[in-house]
């Protein structure tokens, strides 16, 4: 039985423990990709997403900073910034015991951007400011692993969660091929994304 088989049996298991489980499988999958291809394919993922024309009409736009082997956004927020879309990045941050996103308006990656929680770039809040949660009419999405069927698996804390749940945004999923399986392990909680883009097509 190959890795992926065995992930998407996993889905069948209900507990945390499987749940837990299946994201580490999934880290791994993904951390294996070749550091060549991961730059490759996260070139034709701008491409792709560009291309589609959905973000023709925003002009506020949530996405992240890549982090170890997520797909690489430098070059859409390149592109954004030149055709003079705003961007916001998260900050990560917990309050009365809640793990929540904040975010902040970016003009300049390299001058804006520190490293933050756990070592992910985040807006350096002494030089950016600080907008409404509801201000972003798209978001992008990071994550482990990602189903056709629009779900998507992150890293277990429950800060994109929380967001997409309270919020009205467009939201896309940026992901790898090789991070696509039938589904993936999800509860009645959980929120599906609206497109999922990767460097062969567009789900959704």
């Amino acid at each position: 039985m190959g890795v992926s088989q065995i992930l998407e049996k996993n889905t069948e298991t209900k507990n945390d423990t499987g749940k837990a489980s299946f994201r580490r499988s999934a880290i791994r999958i993904r951390d294996m990709i070749d550091p060549g291809e991961r730059s490759s394919a996260s070139k034709k993922i701008a491409d792709n997403l560009m291309k589609s024309g959905t973000l023709d009409e925003a002009d506020h736009i949530a996405l992240y900073a890549s982090y170890k082997s997520e797909v690489i956004t430098d070059d859409i927020a390149s592109i954004l910034l030149k055709e003079g879309k705003r961007l916001y990045y998260p900050l990560c941050i917990t309050e009365n015991g809640d793990n929540l996103l904040k975010f902040f308006g970016v003009d300049d990656t390299e001058t804006q951007l520190c490293e933050g929680y756990r070592g992910i770039r985040e807006p350096d809040t002494e030089k950016c400011r600080e907008v409404c949660r509801d201000v972003p009419e798209v978001i992008l999405v990071p994550g482990v692993a990602f189903g056709r069927d629009l779900y998507r698996m992150g890293y277990g804390k429950g800060f994109y969660d929380r967001y997409l749940l309270d919020n009205n945004v467009l939201k896309i999923g940026l992901a790898y091929e090789k991070q696509l399986f039938e589904t993936v392990p999800h509860d009645r909680y959980d929120i599906k994304l609206d497109l999922i883009v990767t460097e062969e097509r567009i789900y959704g």
